[in-house]
């Protein structure tokens, strides 16, 4: 595979048509009505063939929207649509195929916080069965490291 370029951006203004045709309706419907109107898309692309692979739609307030990703001949093989609450904190995906097949995932967190108020510990539970637990460590006062652990198996670390 060639070499890919990340983070194109493109910004574009979208017809107040297209914007309210969007799988979450409440979103959509929510959207129209405040009048936010511009989407910024970032694109990871092929370098070599100039092929789009994925593009990322995120709204005015910087919330990731959409996730398209592209196969052969720039046909958009999966679109995930985000439904995030006020705090970021993703709600319910919608995922559909290119031959039609549509899976909705919602999302529940629960937070634990310790004594001086920080978050020690996140869990995401989805409604498919995957839960995606989190570990907070600190040193200092200050965030040292985080530790996630999906379905109780797989593991990655991150150091600050």
């Amino acid at each position: 595979m060639g070499r890919r370029t990340v983070g194109r951006r493109v910004s574009r203004r979208l017809p107040r048509a297209t914007r309210c045709g969007l799988i979450l309706a409440p979103l959509a419907i929510a959207a129209c009505g405040l009048g936010v109107n511009d989407v910024n898309r970032f694109v990871i692309v092929d370098r070599d063939s100039n092929r789009t692979l994925t593009a990322y739609e995120y709204d005015r307030q910087g919330a990731l929207t959409q996730v398209q990703t592209y196969g052969a001949g720039e046909r958009v093989d999966r679109v995930v649509e985000v439904q995030q609450d006020a705090a970021g904190n993703v709600l319910r995906t919608v995922t559909t195929e290119r031959l039609g097949n549509v899976e909705v995932v919602d999302y529940q967190l629960s937070t634990e916080r310790d004594a001086a108020g920080r978050v020690t510990k996140t869990i995401q539970q989805r409604s498919d069965g995957h839960t995606v637990e989190t570990h907070y460590g600190y040193e200092g006062g200050s965030l040292r490291g985080a530790v996630q652990v999906t379905d109780g198996d797989a593991l990655l670390m991150q150091e600050y």
